[in-house]
């Protein structure tokens, strides 16, 4: 979680943008506020229970002379993360000057013809905003993404400037961890609904140039066990897990749509363990437990449904925008951290790779063909 992470902070490399998007198309977003009604939220305010969502929607556009936009989108956000988030007011004054390589409200390209649409959830006390990255290199490929601020989960900024910040931490409690996991699932299912639905579209043009073939999802911890747990339904044809660990309906039942867990892989000398307190006998055995929590929700999946991948030289915050604008947290991880240019690299690529193959006609490379281009990428044994 993010305020865990920024406890860590210590004196170092300055924050700088995400890196450049990688495809041929240039990118433009716009922000728009969802409510469903029919819904309460899990932590309640008095004379609101229903579910607030803002959304950040990337897509491909035409080339213009449009202006690049700004790292911090929102009015109000950059307040929200100083005042919530325990964000510096020297990052967040650092992190307003950023422009992203995306324009505001520019006009679908829709000369591509049929697109793929991806739901991005962040994790838990974070906000979308940090996985600016992400989206913007998808949406340069040709795929629109709709990254989501869950109300009580991070960060959401109302059109009237109230923020919805996290309720009481969950801890790690199961039971409640995956109940969150489901509403959040909901939520993702929503925003599909409400995007590809015309009238109610903040992109009317959408709903005819998505087919039900080509909607997938993607999340970073809590929101990577959500983006298991909505593939289990009939909206989202495949999914990828950003280093989430696995909760309710998935721990209990496995995967049923082609799923990819890409899972953090710290390179720790004895030394590093030894400050950090643990032994070399030690860290293996939390690596073995990993790979049996992930082999037996392989077994209640069923052959070929989900592929584990681990990234040397990475971390928890690694799958974000972290490295780039809140460089100083890896620091306090120590261990050897792979540049985050190629951190971003290795994982768009594998991301895109994937939802190449599992959405549309998917005829392209297997993702594990793909990993091997890498060295820092190895597959997770889930053999019994």
């Amino acid at each position: 979680m993010l305020a865990l992470l920024l406890a860590l902070i210590t004196q170092g490399p300055k924050p700088r943008p995400p890196a450049l998007p990688s495809g041929p198309h240039r990118v433009s977003y716009l922000i728009t506020h969802l409510v469903d009604s029919s819904r309460q939220v899990a932590a309640p305010v008095p004379g609101r229970s229903r579910r607030d969502l803002t959304v950040q929607i990337w897509y491909p556009t035409a080339r213009s002379a449009a202006p690049d936009g700004p790292y911090l989108p929102d009015s109000g956000l950059a307040e929200a993360l100083s005042d919530f988030g325990g964000i510096s007011t020297e990052t967040v004054t650092a992190w307003r000057s950023f422009r992203i390589h995306a324009s505001p409200s520019g006009p679908l390209l829709e000369k591509l013809g049929k697109l793929r649409l991806v739901v991005l959830s962040h994790g838990l006390g974070s906000t979308r905003v940090l996985y600016s990255g992400i989206a913007q290199d998808l949406a340069s490929h040709g795929y629109v993404v709709a990254a989501i601020d869950h109300p009580y989960g991070g960060l959401t900024v109302l059109p009237d400037g109230r923020i919805l910040s996290s309720d009481a931490d969950a801890g790690d409690d199961p039971v409640v961890l995956g109940e969150r996991v489901k509403e959040w699932a909901l939520d993702a299912e929503f925003v599909v609904e409400t995007l590809l639905e015309g009238a109610r579209s903040p992109l009317p043009e959408l709903g005819a140039l998505v087919a039900d073939s080509d909607i997938a999802m993607i999340g970073h911890s809590l929101g990577g066990a959500a983006a298991l747990q909505a593939c289990r339904g009939v909206v989202f044809r495949a999914c990828v897990d950003l280093d989430g660990a696995p909760f309710g309906d998935v721990a209990d039942s496995g995967v049923v749509s082609p799923s990819l867990v890409l899972l953090s892989l710290p390179l720790y000398s004895d030394a590093d363990l030894i400050r950090r307190g643990r032994t070399r006998e030690q860290w293996n055995a939390m690596g073995e437990r990993t790979r049996s929590v992930w082999r037996d929700i392989a077994t209640l999946s069923g052959a070929g449904r989900l592929v584990v991948l681990r990234v040397g030289g990475t971390n928890h915050s690694s799958f974000s925008d972290v490295p780039f604008t809140l460089p100083e947290i890896l620091v306090g991880f120590n261990g050897k951290n792979t540049r985050p240019e190629r951190i971003h690299r290795i994982t768009t690529t594998l991301i895109r790779s994937f939802f190449d193959r599992h959405l549309g006609s998917g005829r392209l490379a297997d993702v594990v063909a793909v990993a091997r281009r890498f060295p820092e990428v190895v597959e997770l044994n889930l053999a019994p």
